[in-house]
């Protein structure tokens, strides 16, 4: 696993990599009971934008707190 982030003013940049697996990962859906799978849905009600990147060895979960990212998200 690894962690990263930059700060420029008020805009924080975060990324999260693993080792990834076989599916994206997507926010859960809402169960009010679940003792898991809260994690994308907190960092989607927080963040100004996130997003997934995959390759042939890892999966980066990103996001964008405080303002727009230098990432260009959606086509």
């Amino acid at each position: 696993m690894r962690i990263h982030w930059k700060a420029r003013g008020d805009n924080v940049e975060v990324e999260v990599s693993d080792g990834g697996a076989e599916t994206e990962p997507a926010p859960a859906p809402r169960q009010m009971w679940a003792t898991s799978g809260r994690g994308l849905r907190i960092v989607r009600s927080i963040a100004h934008e996130w997003g997934v990147q995959r390759d042939d060895k890892q999966t980066t979960v990103w996001a964008a707190l405080g303002g727009p990212s230098r990432r260009r998200v959606g086509p």
